[in-house]
């Protein structure tokens, strides 16, 4: 399962406090049998969410799969498999 989430700051006419502003949240859920997660030729992580005949890609940028895999790399120690 994915979970993308959307968070939008919604500035009212009144804020809260002092840079304190509502915020709306929409939430999606990807849910499938399975997964598969790789390296594309152009060097971007994606991950596709196969649900029967159908399924669902994300592919993140070339700048994002770095920050993933250098932040995987920093933290392999804490990482627990």
């Amino acid at each position: 399962m994915i979970e993308v989430i959307t968070r939008k700051t919604d500035k009212i006419a009144k804020p809260l406090a002092p840079n304190v502003f509502f915020c709306h949240v929409i939430k999606s859920q990807f849910n499938g049998e399975k997964s598969q997660v790789a390296i594309n030729d152009w060097g971007h992580l994606t991950i596709r969410i196969i649900d029967g005949q159908d399924d669902t890609l994300v592919v993140l940028n070339r700048e994002t799969t770095n920050r993933v895999i250098n932040f995987l790399r920093k933290n392999s120690d804490f990482i627990p498999f």
